[in-house]
């Protein structure tokens, strides 16, 4: 969602218009008051704000199996230090650096869940990732797709010849298709999954970046 001040009143519509929208907005503002109305707590704290606690939510119910009863916003800074490493890269007021942190996230907390023996990388996606970003000539709206390419790409062709072709500007297609074809479906697969999760598959269909 694009942060604006016409999108803020499109958000207190949207609200508005589902019960259980209207019961999970209020339970994470409570703490900023009981008498605070839907429309100051929202402008009290501005989309950022909501965006943080409505994603703060989610993740504790995937950790605890259900919604939290107090805010404590625990989580939230993890996935602000992500954003903020991203955001030189991206272009303001899209938040797409942050849903996939809490994309991420909410998959970190997943697979710990399903083997808490083994240890995940934090977020899956690390310093050298960001580095690649560098190479890019214009800021980029869509940076979480980007983000998800470049992760793929490194783990099967590595840093290193990753980074040859991006300088050599290689298309992307190029680069995917020249990959072996199960790390190719594998990368397909997970890129499915994650337009299908976040609604989102426009810019998979077209592969452009």
């Amino acid at each position: 969602m694009h942060s604006s001040g016409q999108s803020n009143n499109n958000l207190v519509e949207f609200i508005k218009e589902e019960k259980g929208h209207q019961q999970l907005v209020r339970m994470v503002v409570a703490d900023l008051g009981q008498n605070l109305g839907l429309e100051e707590a929202i402008k009290s704290i501005g989309w950022h704000g909501l965006r943080n606690r409505l994603a703060w939510a989610f993740l504790e119910r995937q950790r605890n199996g259900h919604f939290p009863h107090q805010y404590t916003g625990d989580l939230i800074p993890e996935l602000l230090k992500f954003e903020a490493l991203v955001t030189p890269f991206t272009v303001e007021g899209h938040s797409r650096a942050f849903q996939l942190a809490f994309y991420l996230k909410m998959s970190l907390i997943h697979l710990t869940q399903n083997d808490s023996e083994k240890k995940f990388d934090n977020l899956l996606i690390g310093e050298d990732i960001f580095n690649l970003l560098k190479l890019a000539k214009t800021k980029i709206v869509k940076i979480d797709w980007i983000l998800l390419f470049l992760k793929h790409l490194e783990s099967y062709l590595g840093q290193k010849e990753l980074k040859e072709k991006l300088v050599e500007l290689v298309p992307f297609d190029k680069i995917i298709s020249d990959l072996k074809e199960p790390d190719r479906n594998e990368m397909m697969a997970n890129m499915l999954s994650y337009g299908g999760s976040v609604n989102d598959s426009d810019f998979l269909a077209s592969r452009r970046v």
